[in-house]
């Protein structure tokens, strides 16, 4: 039997809460049809090739419902964005300087203080921020019975992503998962 969207969303937020004692309070999720999605991405300046996206200042992931890939779509957008922007650090700066129209970009492409983040290849906040990401979409994936969802993504995924990924892998078998969520500046 094929799980719905909705209970994998469930499954997926009982596994966080109960690995991580972290939980979504903010964050909604927006799924539209082509029309709309073409629509909103026009309206808004976003690229419509994408399959998703995260807007911190209104704590909302929105996804293309047609995208082939949209549980790991989802699982990023949502729990990796959304779980970092409303609970580390650098997410809820980043919260603040878009509800505040100030620059982000210029925000999360800052350097690393390297005491603080020194591990893999994250030199920059952004780094950070979607290598969280990726590496929550994944995880996900694999806790929620959806692996073969993410093996089907990854040929797509642009190498530097997945070297980002790799990045947060090995610090995970260091550190373990909640040990690494602390490091990134969790309060959990």
């Amino acid at each position: 039997m094929k799980s719905t969207l909705a209970t994998i969303l469930d499954t997926a937020s009982n596994f966080v809460a109960k690995e991580f004692s972290l939980t979504l309070q903010k964050s909604k999720l927006q799924i539209y049809d082509t029309k709309v999605w073409n629509t909103f991405c026009i309206i808004n300046g976003f690229n419509k090739e994408s399959s998703g996206l995260y807007v911190p200042e209104n704590f909302t992931a929105y996804a293309h419902h047609q995208t082939k890939h949209l549980i790991p779509t989802t699982f990023h957008e949502l729990y990796g964005h959304g779980l970092f922007c409303e609970h580390s650090t650098i997410g809820k700066e980043l919260v603040y300087i878009e509800t505040n129209k100030e620059n982000s970009r210029q925000y999360l492409n800052k350097k690393l203080n390297k005491k603080n983040y020194s591990f893999g290849i994250c030199t920059t906040k952004m780094d950070i921020y979607e290598g969280f990401a990726m590496w929550m979409e994944e995880l996900l994936c694999k806790e929620t019975q959806n692996k073969t969802a993410w093996t089907k993504k990854n040929p797509a995924i642009p190498k530097y992503y997945l070297n980002l990924l790799n990045s947060f892998k090995n610090e995970e078998v260091k550190l373990g998962r909640v040990n690494l969520v602390d490091k990134l500046g969790f309060k959990i």
